[in-house]
């Protein structure tokens, strides 16, 4: 489970997400605003648009996933589990019923 995670702002630019990612070694940000998921910003979603364009004229908001798959307070290990697989999940963040992050898994932590 990520315990720390690198929050933004949707209007960072994709040149200032790419050098936070390098700095805090994170395999993800976190968009929000007022402590609500707004998106998320993985490392892949970085190499899809690093090729094709500039990245001083790219906001987070363009690239971010909207409609992310997330989970409730109360889950099980199933529940984690079955998100990884039929989504081909990554990270998966836990909300409180008002969207606010609690904790973000990372399928690594799942992996032996």
């Amino acid at each position: 489970m990520l315990t720390n995670w690198t929050s933004v702002n949707s209007q960072m630019s994709l040149s200032d997400a790419i050098s936070l990612i390098k700095e805090t070694g994170s395999r993800c940000l976190v968009v929000k605003n007022n402590n609500k998921l707004l998106g998320i910003v993985t490392e892949g979603d970085l190499l899809r648009v690093i090729s094709r364009d500039r990245l001083s004229d790219i906001r987070i908001e363009q690239i971010m996933s909207k409609n992310c798959h997330y989970l409730p307070e109360i889950h099980s290990r199933n529940d984690i589990i079955n998100i990884f697989m039929q989504k081909n999940a990554l990270i998966i963040p836990v909300l409180t019923t008002d969207k606010e992050i609690i904790k973000i898994y990372d399928i690594r932590d799942f992996i032996h």
